[in-house]
């Protein structure tokens, strides 16, 4: 038998919901004003019943049905009212949509006002809503008639209920604490007060707990459950908790108090929908629509991956929804959409993934992602996380928004991933992260097979650098963190060897040989004496008969060496170079501007050198330029 179980009513306007909510709590659930005068439910009310139920009534008109859907999206058992004068009415319809697509299976219909029918008129009504239930799938439901006037079938009803709800059973709760937020309100001598319905876990008085979708920290100073002072509420209670630390007006309905960093709000899900029995309009793909959970409501637009151009009425759809405000929603959450305009319900259904990564690879993949999706295997969803997100790491922070777990569930099962060898963890910037092995995997053998190329083209090289190795893999834009884990992930495995600051493969020994230096010398000193007019690649090759890859292997290895220096377009010698830096820091010594021609005269060279040797300086900040003139940089200053 569950601890707490949370009925709530459904059904038309005015067909007696609140009414026999009264006759069987005697309690009127109509608090507001409005309610009382207009005699219709506008809001959600409660009624206690016994220590360990709730019932829930919620209003029945059309422009209601937002309040309607933050009452039933909590409940366990339905009491759906069908007024007997009436029958079967629009919202009768639109209610039993509602619980199907919440997938609501447990409840009875109570048949209100049998005292205002004859007996044969109330036969007709019995047999239509049988119909209409068993075209729901729900042939195990049972009728009640009853007048809530004269109070026949009341007790029938409650002995029926009693029965009913003791067969239902607690599922197993080990998740964090959630509550989602109906009302808020001040009380005098207490402060703001909020109550709602407790999802999932368990809060204690004294407790710091946040408040989304707001992410702000507050301490409850005390808590209710059914009109008495307790120490702590858990999953299905009705609470009414104070909070420290926050105004009335700060709080709305769909907000949620939530453990400290298990959930953040999103903007995005993708889920299962399972669409309303009736579609009187041809609905699009990309509609405007309105997405309720909870007992939060946001505007969006509804996308599916299925091949329909238009909905097709009750059935499945695999769809993702794009919010325009952030609502704080998690996996296996239930949700309602309804078209924007003209303002219907479509379906609703469970969330499978909040923040999906790789959009345009699901919508290719849709199929395979959505199967691994259904699972209920908290590995196989980590994993299946991880490994959709490609190159990018996946934080604690984000699985926990995605699978809602405490944090020992959820760390038990990365350690298993990651023993496993399908999970790999890191640490980016303090924060634990994680990349699917075939990513890692992929990343190592580019950076391998590039080092087999390199170390053909560079004989002479121990190795290469770092930035060389991303830059030429195309993994420079990964961050330092990541990079680093890759680099000496492979060096521990033998895969790659370290000296100073450059990488090799294991087996590779740069080629030294007594020629090799002898041609470096001979460049060097050809490059020392052109000065400020050095040769080309091309021309060094003509003049020592050699290939132009083997003079260039031998500059790139005097630059590594600081004996050359790369301007652009040709080499420049080191020495000559410092000659240059002397001759500029004398001349701002007593100029404040330097020009082309003066840099032109010192280096006795065409404006084919000139030129870059000028942009190289700015470049590197030895000068700054102004129109065309050039002042003292910040390396001379």
């Amino acid at each position: 038998m569950k601890s707490h179980t949370i009925i709530g009513t459904a059904g038309h306007i005015d067909h007696g919901k609140t009414t026999l909510v009264r006759a069987l709590t005697g309690i009127n659930t109509d608090r507001l004003k409005d309610e009382q005068t207009r005699g219709m439910t506008i809001d959600i009310g409660f009624a206690h019943w016994q220590n360990s139920v709730t019932i829930i009534d919620v209003p029945g008109h059309e422009r209601f049905i937002r309040n309607m859907v933050a009452g039933v999206s909590t409940i366990d058992y339905f009491l759906f009212v069908i007024a007997a004068d009436d029958g079967i009415m629009p919202q009768t319809i639109e209610h039993l949509d509602i619980l199907n697509v919440f997938n609501i299976r447990n409840g009875l219909v109570a048949i209100t006002k049998i005292d205002m029918v004859d007996q044969e008129w109330l036969t007709l009504v019995q047999t239509e809503v049988r119909e209409l239930f068993n075209r729901y799938h729900l042939p195990h439901v049972q009728i009640f008639p009853v007048s809530s006037t004269t109070g026949t079938g009341i007790d029938k009803l409650k002995n029926a209920i009693q029965a009913s709800i003791g067969q239902l059973q607690d599922s197993i709760d080990n998740k964090p604490f959630r509550m989602a937020i109906d009302r808020s309100f001040t009380m005098k001598g207490f402060g703001t007060i909020v109550t709602g319905t407790v999802l999932s876990g368990s809060v204690e008085k004294g407790e710091q707990i946040s408040l989304l979708p707001h992410q702000r920290q507050v301490v409850i100073r005390g808590m209710q459950r059914h009109i008495q002072d307790v120490d702590s509420v858990g999953k299905g209670d009705r609470a009414a908790i104070n909070l420290q630390g926050i105004a009335k007006d700060e709080i709305t309905r769909g907000d949620q108090l939530v453990s400290p960093d298990t959930l953040i709000p999103v903007k995005d899900f993708i889920g299962q929908m399972h669409t309303v029995s009736k579609l009187p309009y041809k609905i699009k793909n990309n509609c405007k629509v309105t997405v309720h959970s909870g007992t939060a409501v946001r505007n969006g637009r509804l996308f599916w991956y299925d091949e329909e151009k238009y909905l097709v009425e009750n059935r499945r759809y695999h769809i993702r929804t794009i919010l325009s405000r952030s609502m704080p929603v998690t996996r296996n959450d239930a949700y309602l959409i309804r078209l924007h305009s003209p303002v219907i319900t479509l379906g609703g259904g469970m969330i499978f993934e909040v923040m999906p990564a790789n959009p345009a690879i699901l919508r290719k993949e849709w199929q395979s992602s959505f199967s691994v999706l259904q699972s209920d295997q908290i590995n196989d969803l980590i994993e299946y996380f991880v490994k959709s997100s490609n190159y990018t790491p996946v934080s604690d922070t984000i699985l926990k928004t995605k699978l809602f777990e405490n944090t020992d569930t959820l760390h038990q099962a990365i350690k298993q991933l990651t023993n496993a060898g399908k999970i790999i963890r890191f640490v980016r910037k303090g924060t634990p992260c994680y990349l699917h092995n075939t990513i890692i995997e992929e990343v190592s053998e580019t950076i391998c097979t590039f080092l087999k190329q390199y170390h053909v083209k560079n004989p002479d090289r121990s190795g290469a650098n770092m930035q060389e190795l991303l830059t030429e893999t195309g993994y420079n834009w990964f961050d330092s963190d990541l990079t680093d884990f890759i680099i000496q992930r492979l060096v521990k495995q033998g895969q790659l060897k370290r000296m100073e600051s450059t990488y090799a493969l294991p087996a590779f020994k740069a080629k030294q040989n007594e020629n090799f230096h002898t041609l470096k010398e001979k460049i060097a000193a050809m490059y020392h004496d052109a000065a400020f007019s050095p040769p080309s690649i091309e021309e060094l090759a003509g003049k020592l008969e050699l290939k132009p890859q083997e003079i260039s292997n031998v500059c790139k290895s005097l630059e590594r060496e600081n004996v050359l220096i790369y301007i652009r377009i040709f080499y420049l010698h080191t020495d000559i170079f410092n000659k240059l830096i002397a001759f500029i820091k004398r001349h701002f010594q007593s100029h404040t501007t330097l020009n082309v021609i003066d840099l032109k005269n010192y280096l006795n060279t065409s404006r084919k050198y000139t030129i870059p040797v000028l942009e190289y300086l700015d470049l590197k900040q030895y000068t700054q330029r102004r129109g065309d003139l050039r002042i003292a940089g910040n390396l001379l200053n």
